[in-house]
């Protein structure tokens, strides 16, 4: 049988090496697995269209723009140099096919790596069992008012409704990736503090017992709602207490985008100085601020303007007053709302 060989490009070594075709590949095949896109499959000319940020896609706008690390990475792949990775990849392990299409088989250590990266308290986090998770409430989110978006069978036979696409999303994601043994969701409370010294009770979206018996708890989130005031009211009153429990946490998007990794995210100095001019100009930043600002910009510009500003919000400890967008006014600050707490 003769050995099987990575497949050689015809492109310049500095624009398409191997190994930077192979981790966009992988990528995009894990994208689209996740999507809640109908009708998109991983198939070598959806991948192509995607690395080449294909703008005559179906998928173009409902998908690709979203996903700027692998949109447009590559504008000038072909499908052929696609199809001979994809093949690479079939035969050393990193992706299996099912029938016609292909999912990324993750290793044991991968699947640890990813949750050190999306979970806060990893290392001192403590061990439990299945008991010691469903103990923690009974489960049946008799709290809730609203009829679910959808209800969807976890890996572990639980019922969960599902009050956001955001959150169909992500719980299809780590029931795919094998994130955990058991999971629960929105009956388990945990109390918080809005502005005032009366406690509320807080219901985080998604409870779980991961492979090496960490119980997590995560809140879903569009980053763009990430600093939206009382959702980080909420979030430090989850870190808190998952601090003191031994738990791990995370507030996260569909894409696993955190709300920590927002609070280190590289702000460029223009975009600061812009931002601040305004709000010392007129007093205040909005969502008409917002549309001035990206008048001239395509839709995936104004993505990353959008994701850039929000993490600035939070950065910069502001007191954002809108849940979609942004309502913030000169020297208003979450430390004033705590200073209240006092």
């Amino acid at each position: 049988m003769p050995i099987q060989t990575k497949p050689s490009t015809s492109s310049s070594k500095d624009e398409r090496n191997q190994k930077s075709i192979e981790k966009l590949i992988i990528k995009a095949v894990s994208t689209i697995n996740d999507a809640l896109v109908i009708a998109i499959r991983p198939r070598p000319k959806t991948i192509t269209s995607f690395i080449k940020g294909s703008e005559s896609s179906p998928f173009y706008k409902r998908l690709f723009l979203k996903h700027d690390d692998i949109c447009g990475a590559m504008k000038n792949i072909t499908t052929d140099e696609v199809t001979a990775v994809i093949e690479y990849l079939v035969v050393q392990g990193q992706l299996i096919r099912q029938g016609s299409d292909l999912h990324v088989n993750q290793t044991i250590s991968q699947i640890r790596h990813e949750l050190d990266r999306i979970f806060e308290n990893r290392d001192n986090a403590k061990a439990f069992n299945e008991t010691e998770l469903l103990s923690l409430c009974d489960w049946n989110g008799t709290h809730k008012k609203a009829e679910p978006v959808q209800s969807i069978m976890t890996n572990d036979g639980y019922l969960f409704h599902c009050d956001s696409l955001e959150e169909v999303s992500i719980l299809k994601k780590l029931s795919k990736k094998m994130f955990y043994k058991h999971m629960r969701g929105q009956s388990f409370s945990i109390p918080y503090t809005r502005n005032t010294k009366k406690k509320r009770l807080y219901f985080p979206d998604i409870v779980m017992l991961t492979h090496d018996d960490r119980i997590a708890i995560i809140e879903v989130k569009q980053t763009r709602m990430m600093s939206y005031f009382e959702y980080i009211l909420k979030y430090e009153a989850m870190k808190q207490y998952c601090i003191e429990k031994g738990y791990i946490y995370t507030m996260c998007d569909r894409t696993f985008t955190t709300f920590e990794s927002l609070k280190t995210l590289k702000i460029s100095a223009s975009l600061k100085r812009q931002f601040e001019e305004i709000l010392m100009t007129q007093g205040y930043f909005n969502n008409a601020s917002f549309k001035t600002m990206s008048k001239t910009m395509n839709t995936k510009q104004k993505h990353h303007l959008q994701l850039h500003l929000t993490a600035l919000v939070i950065q910069n400890n502001l007191k954002n007053k809108a849940k979609y967008g942004f309502d913030i006014k000169h020297n208003e600050t979450l430390d004033q709302l705590n200073h209240l707490k006092a």
